[in-house]
């Protein structure tokens, strides 16, 4: 039987990926300035591996960011920790880069309309 990943391990490896995401990073990118493998970023992100405490404080180097926030604790940007928190894919990081692309305007106001209209149908 499998062992199940520790919830902790899990968020801390969910917000390595968001912030590695934020900064435009591939899990090869993270792996390689890590001295790592690509599959062992993924082990990671996924919480099935637990990062240490060493290998935690280089990815936040890396990431420029500190080891705490990998935890929410004591952080002073909660509102940004939560927003953080929003960018759990690639395809939503794409998404947000291409609508900063659009100027301010009727578009804009006319994509977030049919986008809330399509979240409240699902």
């Amino acid at each position: 039987m499998a062992k199940e990943s520790n919830p902790i391990d899990v968020k801390v490896g969910n917000r390595i990926r968001s912030q590695r995401l934020m900064r435009g990073l591939s899990q090869t990118a993270l792996a390689e300035a890590c001295g790592i493998t690509f599959q062992q970023v993924q082990k990671y992100e996924k919480g099935t591996n637990r990062v240490s405490a060493s290998r935690m404080m280089q990815i936040a180097q890396i990431l420029g960011t500190t080891a705490s926030s990998f935890f929410g604790e004591n952080d002073h940007k909660s509102k940004q920790n939560a927003d953080i928190e929003l960018i759990k894919s690639a395809d939503v990081l794409r998404a947000l880069r291409a609508f900063d692309r659009i100027p301010p305007g009727k578009v804009r106001a006319s994509l977030i309309a049919h986008i809330e209209a399509l979240a409240r149908e699902q």
